[in-house]
């Protein structure tokens, strides 16, 4: 910290003489300086940004205790009214400068340390609203925390909300970027321009809109336009959410009436003049006033007063100075916006932006069809007088001609027809999101097919060569979408599921424009026959492509292995690298890691030696989520995660696949114990979606489920759950509440439930989904299949087993149905039905299960693999259970050598492993060998989920068993009341609490402590024993007979 701030003060003085030392700074912010100097020093900070970065770096940890809690001013934290001085710190976030005030509160620039990034803090007033400040406070957090759900590229994003001083804050993305009524103020500019603009900020409020929010005061200056070209929709300082709690974004219109008249007069629709409800139509009204404004230079309603403004939208006295440059079309939409009465205008905000988009390109083809030939032909008769024949086609036109076949009328329709014969009730609306994706995919390769050709034939501003090299780059991404196409004209439902997904991974056509990127690659070669041949295999290519994307993973893997040694024998570099490449892909997704591993690093070696950092970097990303699922390659998975970072850092053109590359970072980090950096890459890979693949909401759920993850991986389950009910809603919001892909997020709800102990909760939502799955899709469908088993898993763990039993059946039935009676998740829900038999006695059937799961895998795996363990292990505990210890010492045995060569030897499944067979010693009264194996079990699990997690008493029981076996029962006092307390706080199998409860009360007697207490243990531990149903039988009969002994 100390070299970071000693550089900001450097730099700082490299542009200005005058800034304060270090020690004048450190001064300032301890209160130490005489009231002039601090008022000269405070004055400087206000303007100069590294003081400010200075202080952002010191402020936070100089409070006077060393707690960080002071400030350079005052170390409470001031109200909204006051202004935070630069210095100040509101929770984590360190102040910088104030950028504005507004009539809801005031805006500042901070600083983030955590996250490295500069924000927006705006602190919010709770006065002036006619409300209590208890309740004002109460409904600004409420709203705070609705914004907080909206995710939209067009809406500025909320990372944080909470409450200092009694007053509400937010936590917002800083842009940099004037705003809207600046940019329009720095010159006259034409509709062409200013239309776009207006439609970017107008997909940012319909967002809102399909979350129940409404702005209720949109307006120029509350939209900013961001230098990265980005439009954003900010200050909802006035937004209610309008929904109703239950109901549906279609009710937002109901929203509550509010007593205040709240807005901008100039912007506001009459049913606000009137201080009446304000739904979605009154957002639309403003955004047709700010539009018209832009367009007209002047607002439609003139007046001076509310009153004579209110007159005027009602006599519909619309004033349009620049009527004859603002097309018919684009005038007669926004009058119908600004009509007086709500219902009179557009039906939402969606339906009018996609009349201003469709007419304005229509227009634009148009132009393309009209306007350019005939200016061609006007050039070439007044200047080279050319023939007077017909004028031919402009130069550089005809790009859609190349769509024909790929993306067309008759392929939409042939994807269409597929989609909707499966059947799917989503179907429908799968095939519209996949249409308008592909449609903007289309759209973009045409304008970069035709600026590509400009810059060299019309506008002379890149060479042939370059002009080449860019258009064999369009040629292939041309190729994949019609492959993409083709794959979806044959649709079934793994396709429709997939669909999504597919089209967005797409690779992006800016990559095409990025000539830094394109001219670093290896040349193609001269010779047109290995051109040739190089083309075949790139079409090739593309249809691998789309068979992963649609996840036909065993037909792609056979199309492009045989293009492999094709590609090497071309001596082209980048293409070789982007085969083994894409076959070392396949193979990952089809668990052949040792072939994918070996093929990634072959794909990085020519792909560095090619300069194709595209494959560079997805190649080492995809390498590190291979090595870190091996805990005996800890080292190599950080190396290689170290890589993988770099090589994103070093591939700046493609920030799409950035955004992709750091979501699979952050997806397969989560198996690492490095769990706070995970967290970082996880919030950054979130940050990076919102910013460049707003069209991906499947990616940005993935990223937000893997930031949940990496939360309960460090035990901040408090805020594990809002990333997941984030994912939830966007993808409820962009492909329905019943795709598979919002039922899969939905079960990550699940597992956050579950690791909270919140049991009925999880069992509730299991049962909510199995619901939905089965009105929704068929038997054999795998989001079906897991629904039912998820919810006998939470039954299980509850320990019903009798009602956990059936859905493992149904589930093995769908199983079977879907992919063989022989499948690895045939084998799983074998292992699962033997377990509830024998939890309920049956123990001769669940060996039956137990026995046909392990020889499903040997034969499919290998005897060695790291599954085949998971079955030796259940009939180790059958075993246990009857009695028969050898045995099951040989099943534990064999099932710890596979699991600690496979996972090494800190892995959780090799600590459960440990803990078994040292259980089954210390029965077999070895307890010298019993005792460092509990221990070590013990020790894994502290290490990875900390001393105050419930799996943690699991070890814990052992333990003291073998203390209590060693006649020191003090030692296992301890233990046992730790391990009641960790099972109190998560209940689950009462066997196990009861259990803990026994042993306890056997060491409190041979201690000779509370004998009160050892009969209230007693009877909790035998009633334990008899909710647990017919498997704890032997369990009460062991209580009675010990409770006979103990009477004697």
């Amino acid at each position: 910290m100390v070299a970071s701030r000693a550089s900001i003060l450097l730099i700082c003085r490299g542009f200005r003489m005058d800034c304060p030392g270090e020690n004048t700074l450190n001064a300032l912010l301890g209160g130490h300086l005489a009231p002039e100097a601090a008022a000269q020093t405070e004055h400087h900070v206000e303007q100069c940004p590294a003081c400010q970065e200075v202080l952002a770096a010191v402020g936070p940890s100089r409070g006077p205790s060393g707690e960080g809690s002071a400030t350079w001013k005052d170390t409470r934290t001031p109200r909204a009214e006051a202004a935070l001085a630069p210095g100040s710190a509101v929770h984590r976030y360190v102040v910088l400068s104030r950028v504005g005030a507004g009539g809801m509160g005031v805006v500042y620039a901070a600083y983030d340390p955590e996250l490295n990034r500069r924000v927006a803090l705006k602190v919010l007033r709770a006065e002036g609203h006619g409300e209590g400040s208890e309740e004002a406070r109460a409904r600004l957090l409420s709203e705070a925390q609705t914004l907080a759900r909206l995710a939209h590229p067009n809406v500025v994003a909320i990372h944080d909300v909470g409450v200092t001083g009694g007053d509400v804050f937010l936590v917002m993305e800083f842009v940099e970027g004037p705003t809207l009524a600046a940019w329009l103020a720095e010159r006259r500019r034409p509709w062409q321009e200013v239309l776009p603009v207006f439609l970017q900020a107008g997909r940012g409020l319909a967002a809102a809109h399909e979350v129940g929010i409404v702005h209720r005061d949109f307006k120029p200056a509350n939209v900013v336009v961001g230098r990265d070209g980005r439009v954003r929709v900010l200050d909802f300082g006035l937004a209610r959410d309008g929904r109703a709690p239950g109901a549906a974004p279609a009710h937002a219109e109901e929203s509550t009436a509010h007593s205040v008249v709240a807005g901008t007069p100039a912007y506001m629709a009459p049913e606000q003049h009137r201080g009446r409800r304000a739904g979605p139509r009154a957002d639309q009204f403003s955004f047709c006033v700010a539009l018209h404004e832009a367009l007209h230079g002047a607002r439609p309603f003139r007046g001076e007063t509310r009153s004579e403004i209110l007159d005027a939208i009602e006599r519909g006295d619309v004033h349009a100075p620049r009527a004859a440059e603002v097309p018919a079309w684009l005038d007669a939409a926004l009058r119908r916006g600004l009509s007086a009465k709500p219902e009179a205008r557009h039906p939402s905000l969606v339906e009018l932006l996609a009349l201003l988009e469709r007419d304005r390109r229509v227009l634009r083809r148009r132009i393309g069809m009209v306007v350019v030939p005939l200016l061609a032909a006007a050039l070439a008769g007044g200047v080279v007088h050319a023939s007077m024949g017909p004028a031919a086609e402009a130069p550089c036109r005809g790009a859609s001609r190349r769509l024909e076949g790929v993306w067309d009328a008759s392929r939409r329709a042939a994807v269409h027809e597929a989609f909707v014969a499966t059947g799917l009730p989503y179907a429908a609306g799968a095939f519209d999101h996949a249409a308008a994706e592909l449609d903007r995919r289309a759209t973009s390769w045409e304008e970069a097919h035709t600026q590509a050709c400009e810059a060299t034939r019309v506008r002379g501003e890149q060479t042939e060569e370059q002009l080449g090299r860019r258009m064999v780059c369009l040629e292939r991404r041309l190729g994949d979408l019609g492959a993409l196409t083709q794959a979806l004209s044959q649709a079934d439902v793994a396709v429709v599921d997939r669909s999504a997904q597919a089209v967005a991974e797409l690779a992006p056509v800016s990559d095409c424009a990025d000539l830094v990127s394109l001219s670093a690659m290896d040349p193609r070669p001269e010779d047109p026959a290995a051109q040739e041949e190089i083309d075949r295999i790139a079409a090739e290519l593309s249809r691998a492509r789309a068979e992963l994307a649609v996840g036909r993973y065993e037909a792609g893997l056979a199309r492009v292995d045989p293009l492999v040694g094709r590609a090497a024998a071309a001596r082209y570099g980048p293409i070789e690298a982007e085969a083994l490449y894409l076959r070392a892909r396949i193979r990952d997704l089809l668990g052949k890691d040792h072939e994918a591993e070996a093929d990634y690093h072959a794909a990085a070696r020519a792909a560095i030696s090619s300069h194709h950092d595209e494959i560079v970097a997805s190649a080492w990303v995809d390498r590190f989520g291979i090595v870190a699922f091996d805990t005996r390659r800890a080292d190599e998975a950080a190396e290689a995660l170290s890589y993988a970072r770099a090589a994103l850092r070093r591939r700046g053109a493609n920030p799409e696949l950035f955004a992709r590359l750091s979501v699979r970072i952050c997806s397969r980090g989560n198996v690492l114990a490095d769990a706070p950096h995970i967290e970082a890459d996880c919030r950054r890979a979130v940050e990076e979606v919102e910013r460049v693949a707003p069209h991906d909401p499947e990616l940005l759920a993935a990223a937000l489920q893997g930031l949940s993850r990496a939360l309960r991986n460090q035990g901040k389950l408090e805020g594990a759950r809002a990333p997941v009910d984030r994912a939830i809603a966007v993808l409820s919001r962009t492909l329905g509440k019943d795709h598979p892909s919002t039922l899969r997020a939905r079960r990550a709800l699940v597992a956050v439930h579950q690791e909270a102990g919140a049991l009925k909760e999880a069992e509730a939502e299991s049962r909510a989904i199995l619901e939905d799955s089965t009105r929704h899709l068929p038997a054999d469908h795998p989001v079906r299949v897991l629904a039912l088993f998820d919810l006998g898993r939470i039954l299980t763990i509850r320990g019903d087993h009798a009602a956990a039993l059936p859905l493992f059946e149904q589930a093995f039935e769908g199983e079977r149905a879907r992919g063989g009676e022989d499948s690895e998740q045939a084998a799983t829900c074998l292992e699962a039905m033997g377990r509830a038999l024998h939890m309920l006695g049956r123990k001769e059937e669940a060996e039956r299960h137990y026995r046909r799961a392990l020889a499903i895998r040997e034969k499919a795996l290998g005897a060695e693999h790291v599954s085949v363990a998971g079955s030796l292990v259940y009939l180790g505990v059958l075993r246990d259970d009857e009695g028969a210890y050898e045995e099951a010492e040989a099943h534990y045995r064999r099932a710890l050598v596979i699991r600690e060569e496979a996972l090494g030897p800190d892995h959780p499944l090799v600590a459960s492993t440990l803990d078994l067979l040292g259980r089954t010693y210390g029965k077999l009264g070895r307890l010298d060998a019993a005792q460092p194996l509990v221990e070590r079990s013990l020790a894994i699990n502290e290490a990875r989920l900390g001393e105050e997690h419930p799996s943690i008493a699991d070890a814990l029981v052992p333990l003291a068993d073998i203390h209590l076996e060693r006649k020191a029962p003090k030692k296992a006092i301890p233990l046992l009341e730790r391990a009641i307390t960790l099972y109190l706080r998560q209940p689950g199998d009462p066997a196990m609490l009861a259990d803990a409860r026994f042993l306890l009360a056997q060491a409190l007697v041979a201690a000779g402590e509370d004998p009160p207490r050892v009969a209230s243990l007693v009877d909790e531990a035998r009633a334990g024993y008899v909710a647990a149903g017919p498997r704890a039988a032997a369990a009460v009969a062991d209580v009675d007979a010990w409770l006979s002994r103990i009477r004697r």
